[in-house]
């Protein structure tokens, strides 16, 4: 798994490639976590088109960084093209707690 993390002002975005399963999930929500240490941060965007697996523990790790957006009255929106992740997304609720887009700069417009 690797995550390149850009931003842009109060704007980051984090795009995931690869499998994010028990052995790569403690690192991607350490990525996660550091990355909201950013008062600045009010806006984040996971990028996930990359991703080919993910299991629950990543997803609590989205979970938690969403909570913490919130928490601080900032936005966060989720971008896949990739139908197994959005599956899961859906199966899983995300689509009631976030918004799920195909491409980082929709994401970007429903966060504006």
């Amino acid at each position: 798994m690797n995550i390149d993390i850009a931003t842009r002002g109060p704007l980051a975005i984090a795009t995931v490639e690869g499998k994010i399963n028990l052995t790569t999930a403690q690192s991607f929500d350490e990525r996660l976590q550091t990355l909201l240490e950013d008062e600045e941060l009010t806006s984040l965007i996971i990028d996930m088109s990359k991703v080919d697996y993910i299991s629950s523990v990543g997803l609590r790790s989205i979970l938690k960084a969403g909570k913490a957006m919130k928490g601080r009255n900032g936005k966060m929106a989720l971008s896949t093209s990739e139908p197994f992740t959005r599956q899961i997304f859906e199966d899983a609720g995300f689509s009631m707690l976030f918004s799920i887009t195909n491409t980082v700069e929709e994401a970007e417009q429903t966060i504006a």
